[in-house]
Formats: structure tokens, sequence, C-alpha cells
């Protein structure tokens, strides 16, 4: 059996598709879990985004659209 361990150092930029290449940067998601669950991101070619990552705080956003809203744009790497 193949045991997969997070070699992220805790701090991956999320909004570079760099970060997921060898799977998900699960070292950052614990990190930001622990310590900024709602986690606000720069994005250096445009707008930056939050990012939800505890369970309970996801459900509670998808039950109040009013005041979650996703965006209509989504970011895509330049150049």
């Amino acid at each position: 059996m193949t045991v997969w361990t997070p070699t992220d150092d805790g701090h991956a930029p999320l909004w570079s598709h760099d970060s997921f290449t060898r799977g998900a940067p699960h070292n950052t998601f614990a990190r930001l879990r622990r310590e900024d669950p709602l986690a606000w991101s720069d994005y250096p070619a445009g707008q930056g985004f939050w990012s939800v990552t505890r369970h309970a705080d996801i459900l509670t956003a998808s039950r109040m659209p009013v005041f979650f809203q996703r965006s209509t744009t989504i970011a895509r790497p330049t150049g």
C-alpha cells in the first residue's frame, strides 16, 4: 500500500496552479484551518479571493448566499 505524504511547506500560494501539480497543498490548508480559517489571498495578476477552509464555515456560507456570493469570473494565469 502506498501512503501519500503532503510535501508543501504550509505556505503554498493558493492562486498558483503549480501549488496543485502534486496534489492539494494539504499542509497549507491545515495551517489555514488552524490560524486563519477565512483567509484572504492576493492574486498578483488581478483580484484576490477568500479561502474558507473549515467544514462548518463552508456549510454556513453555502446556506447564506446573500452574504457569501461566488465570483462570476475565474482567475486565469497570464503569460
